[in-house]
């Protein structure tokens, strides 16, 4: 029976005429709710074939040029010398393909000598322009800390951009055995997080759901071991201190906390 409106006899819709129409409202939404965490999820996937690609990319410049990006020795000679070379945050930008020399170590690490050497101040960013500049990886990068630090990093500026929303692929060298990452001895690794102003790219941006999945896809799912993992709890590392429990080696996410919560970890093997 059909509800009579009070204007010009008009009828108005039954209730199984309204039901329809929310029923249709609510599969739109669904659909539209599922279409975004598939968009998602490819964009974490896109991240970690973008890194696997760098690494790719920097096994190859080391059989070319006997040296790892960014502490290569002698960058210029095959580039060009830039006439000021960074020596803080704030300092211009490499112009073209003029560059700086890395100290040669064997370590892409900022700090790497380069105050008595005279060499990069900055390795951990001119490697991602070393990168670019032998056509080994696309973009251009400025070879110099962001505006207020020394490791300050900016995604699609000085290091590459996720394809997260305000993801970064940031290098750095682990240089001791660090508890803020469960003690896993100097390696190179790439942070695949969020920007945090000042710092690599190490703040949360992905859920606990989330980094899971991605751990156990790429390597064994635990954030403590392997090549794909993340901070300890309480590590002080960007917003991450609800990403895992707090149980040493025998870490674990914690999936019961909501909201973004972690940024990972991917060991290089260079």
């Amino acid at each position: 029976m059909r509800n009579v409106s009070l204007k010009n006899g008009e009828q108005g819709f039954t209730l199984i005429e309204m039901s329809v129409v929310l029923i249709i409202i609510a599969l739109l939404a669904g659909s539209i709710f599922v279409g975004q965490t598939l968009l998602r999820q490819s964009q974490i996937n896109g991240t970690m074939a973008d890194a696997q690609r760098y690494i790719a990319a920097t096994n190859t410049f080391a059989q070319k040029y006997n040296a790892l990006p960014g502490d290569m020795p002698n960058a210029t000679s095959y580039w060009g010398a830039q006439s000021s070379c960074p020596t803080g945050y704030g300092s211009p930008p490499a112009v073209g393909t003029l560059t700086c020399n890395g100290d040669g170590n064997g370590m892409v690490y900022a700090w790497s000598s380069a105050v008595s050497s005279g060499t990069n101040y900055a390795e951990e960013f001119t490697y991602w322009q070393h990168l670019a500049i032998a056509g080994m990886i696309p973009g251009t990068y400025t070879a110099a800390a962001g505006p207020t630090l020394w490791i300050d990093s900016v995604p699609g500026v000085n290091i590459p951009a996720g394809r997260l929303n305000g993801m970064g692929i940031g290098i750095i060298y682990l240089g001791d055995n660090a508890p803020a990452f469960f003690s896993r001895g100097t390696m190179h690794v790439y942070f695949l997080g969020g920007r945090e102003v000042g710092m690599y790219p190490a703040n949360a941006i992905l859920t606990t759901d989330e980094a899971q999945s991605f751990d156990s896809k790429y390597d064994d799912g635990s954030p403590a071991t392997g090549n794909v993992f993340t901070f300890s709890s309480g590590s002080g590392w960007g917003n991450t201190s609800g990403c895992t429990t707090n149980n040493g080696t025998a870490n674990v996410y914690n999936v019961a906390m909501p909201g973004i919560q972690c940024a990972l970890i991917l060991a290089t093997g260079f």
